[in-house]
């Protein structure tokens, strides 16, 4: 990381940046099991870091559980929080002069909809694989992969106020660390 001066917000697993011409293909690698907290506390990936700003909007979003199918201005603002991160959220078209294999790195942003849809569900996934996994995993991944018994875990996907608070989270680390 230091040769090449890779920030932290780009140390990914394929779950978070598989994108085939624009849309997310979900994959599984590193799995759930593999625990990324060994390389937050290194500061060598992007963690969650509590939002204490001043943005109503935000703060609703991590602190109340909306039914956010039913509210189009926070769907809008959850993928804008993940396309951030650097997740894909939505297709979007490929920025002109982008030489082919390069294609997660150079899309355009993409009009986002207040609609929950494919797309957001892919991130979400995506997002728990990543942000779930390890010690913290709290989602039904695989029917074969045991989930702590004391855990009513919900399945992958399900976007509930925790993921919602670990987007805001994650995405104020991104801002605080560039």
């Amino acid at each position: 990381m230091l040769k090449y001066a890779i920030k932290p917000s780009r140390v990914v697993g394929h779950s978070d940046v598989n994108a085939k011409s624009g849309i997310l293909e979900l994959r599984n690698d590193p799995s759930e099991m593999f625990d990324w907290k060994m390389l937050e506390k290194k500061q060598l990936t992007l963690e969650r870091r509590t939002y204490v700003g001043a943005d109503p909007m935000l703060q609703a979003l991590r602190t109340s559980t909306p039914n956010i199918a039913s509210e189009p201005s926070k769907v809008i603002r959850v993928k804008e929080l993940l396309h951030d991160i650097g997740y894909a959220v939505a297709a979007a078209a490929v920025r002109p002069g982008t030489p082919r294999g390069q294609i997660t790195q150079r899309l355009a942003k993409p009009k986002f909809t207040g609609v929950v849809d494919r797309g957001l569900d892919q991130a979400v996934m995506a997002f728990q694989l990543r942000h779930f996994s390890g010690e913290r995993r709290r989602y039904r991944f695989r029917d074969d992969v045991p989930t702590d018994p004391k855990v009513k875990a919900p399945l992958l996907g399900t976007l509930d106020q925790a993921t919602i608070a670990a987007i805001v989270d994650v995405w104020n680390d991104k801002q605080v660390r560039g």
